[in-house]
């Protein structure tokens, strides 16, 4: 009776450390992808931190997107969906 319940818990650990190397596997994927972007919207955030401040949404939207194209000119990346609110 001891070994079948050791048994049944080592399948069930085997069981559970499956799927944790599956969650792993994603989170490292996710982790390889932001890193990927980090250059880039670190840029992006510093300049809009340290230069639109005073100006409007509408400017700041157009400084966004140049900084954004200059930043793809030189082929640095960052987040397509980067938003300054979050």
């Amino acid at each position: 009776e001891q070994v079948k319940d050791k048994v049944e818990r080592s399948v069930s650990l085997l069981n559970n450390l499956s799927s944790e190397q599956e969650r792993w596997e994603e989170s490292s994927e996710t982790f390889q992808e932001h890193m990927s972007t980090l250059v880039g919207d670190c840029l992006l955030s510093s300049a809009f931190l340290a230069y639109s401040g005073f100006f409007d949404q509408q400017y700041r939207t157009s400084l966004m997107t140049k900084w954004q194209g200059r930043l793809i000119d030189v082929g640095v990346k960052f987040k397509q969906e980067f938003s300054v609110i979050e």
